[in-house]
């Protein structure tokens, strides 16, 4: 697995500016931070809020085109669902610490665009990531911009002093999210010419075995031993398999099923039978 290096490093922290931020603008300018009902509570929504739904959501979005992800891809897909559901529970804690701080100072819930808009996104967001029907209708295209502009009209209506360093902050990480899921990933490295041979391989393998559905049902039905005059020349001739697993039935019917499982399992040249 490639090793991180001090442009990954740059590059990580370029995308934590908009918490550090409001971490110290918290932390500094308003007292820190508490679960006591207090206005220190209240300074938990704004945080927990970047954190999940601006951070790491957008993190989680451009994951497969930073560097120190493209060596291993299980990785990163276990990544990107760790994010997306660390995002979800600190964006649904940042709307409690919100509404327990309106009902023990008695302020009317959702009475601004903000609390509308930002109640609605994370009610879609958490749909998002619960059920699988929101990505057919193509609703998680456009939350991050949702998201961006629900935050920017919260900010706004309260501290609109110090909201310009915080602002330009999110909107660089803003259009860095954009401009990095947009963009193709050009300088993703391409495969070795040992791998590339190996997916053709099996690729051959594939077509080679599932040509004809009389060769499929004859290979599924007889077995290996009936069906090895047939199959085996053409796998031979075509260097798809070892002479020495040709030559011996048990042998050759593990290596072509182990082929044909990891044909089926990454859909490499499938075919229709029949």
């Amino acid at each position: 697995m490639k090793t991180l290096n001090i442009k990954d490093i740059r590059f990580a922290l370029k995308y934590i500016n908009p918490v550090i931020f409001c971490l110290c603008f918290r932390s500094v300018s308003l007292g820190g931070f508490a679960w006591d009902e207090s206005f220190l509570q209240f300074n938990l929504h704004p945080f927990l809020m970047v954190t999940s739904l601006v951070v790491l959501y957008g993190n989680a979005i451009v994951l497969y085109r930073v560097p120190f992800t493209w060596s291993r891809w299980w990785w990163c897909k276990r990544a990107h669902a760790g994010l997306l559901f660390v995002a979800m529970v600190l964006s649904v804690l940042g709307v409690c610490a919100a509404f327990d701080f309106h009902i023990a100072n008695n302020i009317p819930h959702l009475c601004s665009l903000h609390s509308w808009t930002g109640i609605s996104t994370v009610a879609l967001f958490t749909l998002q990531v619960q059920y699988t029907w929101s990505s057919l209708i193509e609703m998680s295209q456009y939350f991050h911009c949702f998201m961006l502009s629900k935050w920017f009209v919260g900010l706004w209506e309260k501290w609109n002093s110090v909201c310009k360093l915080i602002g330009i902050a999110v909107v660089i990480f803003g259009l860095l999210v954009g401009s990095t899921a947009v963009k193709k990933p050009s300088g993703r490295p391409r495969l070795s010419s040992k791998h590339q041979d190996r997916l053709l391989l099996r690729t051959q393998l594939w077509n080679h075995v599932t040509s004809s559905a009389e060769l499929a049902q004859e290979w599924q039905q007889v077995g290996v031993r009936a069906s090895a005059s047939t199959v085996r020349p053409r796998l031979l001739d075509n260097g798809l398999v070892s002479r020495r697993a040709a030559k011996k039935p048990l042998l050759f019917k593990k290596n072509v099923k182990g082929r044909l499982k990891f044909c089926r399992k990454y859909r490499i040249g499938q075919q229709k039978i029949g």
